[in-house]
């Protein structure tokens, strides 16, 4: 078995040195748009399944709510949110519950209020009209907790307080008017821990502090710092069974807490920076590799990125990224293999992307950075064990500022993706995703085009079989309800594996003794997958399209 896992984990190695080491080019999607005018309006655009929801204009319903799976087929208007040519006034993309989108719009009747879309024009509608008639409820801070969707508005009676709901209008309601009356409590950080929620909320009683509830009312769990004074709960992350948090008191300033989800349990966890001055700061904190990942400052380095095993004792900076500055101020971590990806700061206007082994935690710098030149990195986004991001800055020696790049997660692999044309610059204020389809971004490459949807251009994979490509042959490529192979020999003892293209197992098959597959594939969605066949020392994969 343990042979079969290093097979199968050399040639997911091998594809991605593939991806990365192909020329991959841009591939415009669709012109949503016809022309020069821009057919993707927004900076900004939200996941939800497999989709990507953007706010689209195609010259006719004006910019509406689009999605896209990454293909032209599968990009389209979701909903015509005010009908006809003049198009829904949309303040953001909230978040997600249960798959689908949760968004902020205005159809010109309600005011701005809570949407949900799960991608068809009848499932999408207004969550509730929180704020009755046309004045706007403002929702904010939106997080799923316990199977409900947890969220801060304004009734226009009770200012900003909690709100819950399951997915229906039928079941959203104000949670508690934690602050009586007018005022707002402006709750936010809705974190799910040891079968409660528990968040961050104003009242004029204790200042700032943590609450909890269990899906009905809510009360404070415990007051930090005494009196009307800020304790704070601030990017709560559970860890090892216990819920870490940043809070306030005056004897420690700004530090790292954990509670077990009993008051009398919850306490300071380590005084990073000695005495009254502040460690902890309000950015991201996250866990992975067994470890706590979060910025934090002794008072001597800066904010820098800092790593606990869940002791004290085992809490210790990773790397002083900025010594000659207030500190690097990491953030946006996520996980590419074993290792952690982030952003942080050199100097005020550079922003690079580094990397840290989750074993050993050694930390490089993964964008190439020239100190001659502002650089910016944005919108790193993991696909199929790469990692895609755009860099703002002229340390390449283009003339142009932004570019797209990829990498296998080490600074020796990063590659520049050419461009369509040399025109016109991508827009740094572009957003960039993926879907099991492929990478997707918003760019203008060309003055004939606008802002419009592209993707990228992957070969498949190549140089990874051991024998010729004979070896197997798979009928009908395209398929669409069975996927059939034959091999040039019985296969002996080998394992099977259909992935998506993000290298998600779909189907495994171990120990497979035949001269002849045949896989039942109805229930999968239209899109490209990679049949994987490990056999001795030989290895396989070919993408397949199933229709």
């Amino acid at each position: 078995m343990r042979k079969a896992v290093q097979k199968l984990m050399l040639v997911s190695a091998l594809l991605t040195a593939a991806i990365v080491g192909q020329a991959q080019s841009p591939v415009l999607i669709t012109d949503v748009y016809p022309g020069s005018m821009d057919g993707v309006v927004s900076q900004y655009a939200m996941r939800a399944g497999d989709k990507i929801y953007f706010w689209g204009n195609d010259g006719v319903t004006g910019n509406e709510l689009w999605a896209t799976d990454g293909t032209a087929a599968g990009t389209y208007l979701v909903k015509d949110i005010i009908p006809g040519s003049r198009g829904a006034v949309t303040i953001a993309m909230l978040g997600t519950y249960q798959g689908k989108l949760i968004f902020a719009a205005d159809d010109s009747i309600h005011g701005r209020e809570p949407w949900i879309s799960d991608g068809t024009d009848a499932g999408t509608f207004m969550l509730a009209d929180v704020n009755p008639g046309t004045a706007p409820s403002l929702p904010a801070n939106v997080k799923e907790c316990l199977g409900a969707l947890y969220f801060q508005a304004d009734d226009g009676t009770h200012g900003q307080e909690p709100w819950v709901s399951d997915g229906t209008a039928a079941g959203t309601h104000l949670l508690a008017d934690v602050q009586p009356g007018y005022g707002s409590s402006s709750p936010q950080y809705f974190t799910e821990y040891s079968g409660a929620v528990y968040f961050q909320t104003y009242t004029t009683t204790y200042g700032y502090e943590p609450w909890i509830t269990t899906g009905t009312g809510a009360t404070i769990f415990q007051d930090l710092q005494p009196g009307f004074s800020d304790g704070g709960f601030q990017k709560p992350c559970v860890f090892d069974g216990k819920l870490y948090f940043g809070a306030y008191s005056s004897a420690y300033g700004l530090e790292l807490w954990v509670t077990d989800g009993q008051p009398a349990h919850t306490a300071l966890f380590a005084d990073i920076n000695p005495g009254t001055a502040s460690g902890f700061i309000e950015d991201d904190m996250d866990t992975m590799g067994g470890r706590l990942f979060f910025d934090g400052s002794d008072g001597v380095h800066g904010f820098e990125l800092w790593a606990s095993d869940g002791t004290p004792a085992g809490t210790a900076m990773v790397r002083d990224i900025d010594p000659a500055g207030s500190g690097s101020f990491p953030g946006g971590y996520m996980r590419l293999g074993n290792k952690l990806i982030f952003i942080a700061r050199e100097g005020i206007d550079i922003k690079n992307l580094w990397a840290t082994d989750l074993t050993t935690l050694a930390t490089e710098k993964i964008s190439r950075y020239d100190p001659a030149y502002y650089n910016v990195v944005r919108y790193p986004t993991i696909w199929r064990d790469s990692i895609y991001f755009f860099d703002y800055g002229t340390y390449n020696g283009s003339t142009y500022l932004t570019d797209l790049y990829v990498s296998a997660g080490d600074s020796a692999s990063v590659r520049k993706i050419d461009r369509l044309s040399l025109q016109d610059a991508i827009n740094t204020n572009s957003w960039l995703d993926a879907t099991s389809h492929g990478i997707v971004y918003r760019a203008k490459y060309d003055v004939s085009t606008g802002y419009e949807l592209y993707t990228l251009d992957i070969p498949a994979p190549t140089g990874i079989a051991a024998q010729a490509p004979g070896y197997l042959h798979i009928y009908p490529n395209p398929f669409s309800a069975t996927l059939c192979g034959s091999a040039d020999h019985p296969l002996d003892h080998a394992v099977v594996r259909l992935t998506d293209l993000t290298g998600r197992e779909i189907i495994t098959a171990a120990d497979v003794t035949a001269d002849h597959l045949s896989m039942d594939v109805r229930s999968l969605p239209a899109g490209v997958y990679i049949l994987h066949i490990t056999e001795g020392q030989h290895s396989y994969a070919q993408r397949i399209i199933k229709r």
